[in-house]
């Protein structure tokens, strides 16, 4: 939780393809998810970040609403914007968007709590799609569920990641034991059904 002298910092790249309210977004969002910032700390006046960053009214006022409309802040009249609540967002990286997969997001969001935010991306088995989504996410999440697939370049792409922060699902494949995975072995399970038969006849 910041002291009373000290004062968030937002670091924004103006020459980023990321739009600059959107970095602002992700500022508040990644020091709430750090610990950084906590429930009820104040934030910069619009007026501050404008003069400090060299950004317009409408790019500050775009991302205080987005945040606002998320719950992660709240204002007072005449007294500012302040950190509502303890939000945390996690990156769910799927392959294609089939109906199982409907099923498994929905999963996931409707067992999550209040507070977790949840950015879906497809990389739909193209490496370099799905290293861009890794490269572009790198930090900017608490947690980071992601379906890989079988590529060489899948470990590296994924070393950035901390372990724990990582859980790899759907396929036991490109990962070492030091990840947490939850994944399908249909050849065992079928396998195993087939035993079960057998002992049954």
């Amino acid at each position: 939780m910041l002291k009373e002298e000290e004062k968030f910092e937002f670091i924004i790249n103006h020459e980023s393809d990321i739009p600059k309210y959107q970095q602002l977004v992700d500022g508040i969002t990644n020091a709430i998810a750090e610990n950084i910032l906590q429930k009820g700390d104040l934030l910069p006046s619009v007026n501050v970040i404008c003069k400090t960053y060299q950004l317009s009214r409408d790019t500050v006022f775009k991302a205080y609403s987005i945040l606002k409309d998320q719950k992660v802040i709240d204002s007072v009249p005449n007294k500012g914007y302040y950190v509502a609540g303890e939000t945390r967002k996690v990156l769910l990286v799927l392959d294609t968007f089939k109906a199982y997969k409907e099923v498994l997001y929905h999963s996931v969001v409707n067992n999550l709590p209040d507070n977790v935010i949840i950015d879906v991306q497809f990389h739909h088995y193209n490496i370099d799609v799905f290293k861009t989504i890794i490269n572009n996410g790198i930090g900017k999440y608490y947690k980071y569920v992601v379906m890989n697939f079988d590529h060489k370049d899948i470990p590296p792409a994924l070393s950035a990641i901390s372990k724990d922060k990582l859980l790899l699902i759907d396929w036991n494949i490109r990962a070492d034991k030091a990840n947490n995975y939850v994944f399908q072995d249909f050849g065992k399970a079928f396998y195993e059904s087939l035993k079960e038969a057998t002992r049954s006849v």
